[in-house]
């Protein structure tokens, strides 16, 4: 447990960039996945095992994508957070 406590990293005002950036390859990378995935669906027979595994593959991908608005949210909150106890610690010093 202690270690625990100890390895926990907080964030700051130089990791929003980075935090922006890997939302937003995030979509991207899910975009085109989809695509791909999509792509191949319409390339298999009806029925068949490979058609199958894409079309549950584009379910998953649907999936995490549903996510994204949500973690785009905690993100957003993040930012404020992060800003505001940026701005806090130098009005206090």
């Amino acid at each position: 447990m202690q270690k625990l406590k100890r390895n926990r990293k907080a964030y700051t005002i130089g990791d929003i960039p980075w935090l922006a950036i890997t939302f937003g390859i995030g979509v991207i990378v899910l975009s085109i996945v989809g695509q791909i995935v999509g792509d191949v669906k319409t390339s298999q027979t009806e029925n068949s095992t490979a058609y199958n595994i894409s079309h549950l593959g584009g379910q998953g991908v649907l999936k995490m994508a549903n996510w994204m608005p949500t973690i785009g949210l905690v993100l957003g909150a993040v930012i404020v957070i992060v800003a505001l106890s940026v701005l806090f610690v130098f009005k206090r010093q």
